[in-house]
């Protein structure tokens, strides 16, 4: 099965509409309308992990499924191995963030995919203004 078919398989399983399950991960009944039709690739990490979790299905088995997908997709577009594949990416030793960093980055986004649109909004401005009067 395609992540398509599982996505709308488990929605449906879960009694839940597009729109349901679109405002519980922060995103457009129209993407979710897209992703099961397969007309937009597998989504990102992220958006997996919101999905897994509204759903209530295994996070790392839907993961799997997108992640070979988005592979096979990259792929076809250099026409060989992906370059994530070929070897890893070094960050310079003089990067500023740092994994734990990257992890509480994708968490955030996580949790404000989660939340009514006008929460995030007001949300999304105060960590905004908080980071700007930190970095005056």
């Amino acid at each position: 099965m395609n992540f398509a078919d599982v996505l709308r398989e488990k929605r449906k399983a879960r009694e839940l509409t597009q729109e349901q399950l679109a405002s519980a991960i922060g995103v457009s009944h129209v993407y979710i309308s897209a992703l099961e039709r397969g007309v937009r690739p597998a989504p990102r990490h992220a958006v997996v992990v919101a999905l897994a979790h509204t759903l209530e299905t295994d996070s790392d088995e839907l993961w799997a499924i997108a992640r070979s997908e988005r592979e096979a997709n990259l792929r076809k577009r250099v026409r060989g191995q992906p370059t994530s594949l070929q070897r890893p990416i070094e960050k310079p030793a003089t990067s500023e963030i740092g994994p734990q960093q990257e992890t509480a980055m994708e968490d955030l986004v996580a949790r404000l995919r989660k939340l009514p649109a006008e929460e995030r909004t007001r949300v999304t401005e105060a960590l905004l203004a908080l980071l700007d009067a930190l970095t005056r």
